[in-house]
């Protein structure tokens, strides 16, 4: 199972699991932290629409964490399940991925956005 989630730690957003259970996260796979030559899972041009969009996360941290984050969670959450649908694509049919909420978006009572499980288009 392949979780994407932004998360501020170190800018990880593609993590993996060894569950296909809904709503696992799993370990790190990828973060802002990774260079593009360290990764062969994902195309390059995949792999920089995501540290594109985990960099918008990481901008958008405040300060202080007893502050929220400012940041169009629709608008991420969208982009987020748009690329999603994208490393589905690159995994292939055999691939389960799903989309998680980053673990300060105010609407957590559904964490799980979009899953694509085996042989899912």
């Amino acid at each position: 199972m392949y979780s994407v989630m932004a998360d501020c730690g170190a800018g990880e957003f593609l993590w993996v699991a060894r569950s296909t259970e809904e709503g696992r996260v799993g370990a790190n796979a990828f973060s802002l932290m990774d260079a593009p030559d360290d990764q062969n899972l994902i195309s390059e041009d995949l792999y920089r629409q995501f540290v594109d969009w985990a960099s918008i996360y990481m901008a958008t941290q405040p300060r202080d964490a007893a502050v929220p984050r400012t940041i169009d969670w629709e608008s991420f959450n969208r982009e987020g399940m748009a690329l999603t649908r994208l490393l589905k694509e690159e995994l292939g049919a055999s691939a389960n991925v799903q989309y998680l909420r980053a673990g300060d978006d105010p609407d957590r009572r559904s964490p799980v956005l979009l899953v694509l499980a085996e042989f899912d288009g």
